[in-house]
């Protein structure tokens, strides 16, 4: 549903198995404009909440209100590459009017400027390039895309500790009032997020248990 005030908020929400059982217990959240909430814990748990609220994950109850009037981008854990020109993957799935020299910029950005003269290249790109190459160009999506709030799905599990850095820290600085909720199993990536969602096993399903972080 979409919402009559510019939010994310998933109310009373609980999410099912493709069998009917109970994955997560209802709980509610509504992030307010620029915060910005970690998630982690029970991997099947948390990969069905980023489908849902993705809009590709029917099985459950409760309500997910999308902001009325802003964008929202879902960064899958790899990228989509559709086959085609470089320029034309990196520009996938709302980018289609920025120039070339925008998409060089991005990639120059997140530190792919190597692949700034195949733009015009076409090739099968998820076989040209390497995992961390792929979570990289995601980033460079989104600086093209520039979203009011953004969804992430492990969106460094593929990079060092410094690329993480890196994604994360240009992240916060271009994107200063995005709301941002990330879903990730690695517990280092607490430092860049104000409040922490765990979903954690109990009674055969997850509950949801909040810690608040200091801002990052």
């Amino acid at each position: 549903a979409t919402s009559q005030r510019p939010v994310l908020a998933l109310r009373g929400l609980a999410i099912e198995a493709a069998d009917g059982s109970l994955a997560i217990a209802r709980f509610s959240l509504e992030p307010g404009g620029g915060e910005r909430v970690l998630i982690s814990g029970e991997t099947g748990a948390t990969s069905r909440l980023f489908r849902a609220i993705a809009g590709i994950w029917p099985w459950g109850q409760g309500r997910i209100e999308l902001p009325q009037g802003k964008s929202i981008y879902c960064m899958p854990e790899r990228p989509y590459l559709p086959a085609g020109t470089l320029a034309d993957a990196v520009r996938y799935h709302g980018g289609d009017q920025c120039d070339e020299a925008a998409v060089a910029q991005a990639l120059q950005r997140v530190g792919l400027a190597r692949l700034a003269p195949r733009l015009n290249e076409t090739a099968v790109w998820e076989h040209e390039l390497g995992v961390s190459d792929q979570q990289r160009l995601g980033f460079a999506r989104l600086l093209l895309h520039r979203p009011d709030w953004i969804f992430m799905q492990e969106p460094t599990d593929a990079l060092d500790a410094e690329g993480e850095r890196e994604m994360m820290t240009l992240l916060q600085s271009e994107f200063p009032h995005a709301t941002i909720l990330t879903i990730s199993q690695r517990l280092v990536m607490r430092r860049y997020h104000g409040r922490h969602l765990a979903l954690q096993r109990h009674d055969g399903c997850a509950i949801v248990k909040e810690t608040v972080l200091s801002e990052a």
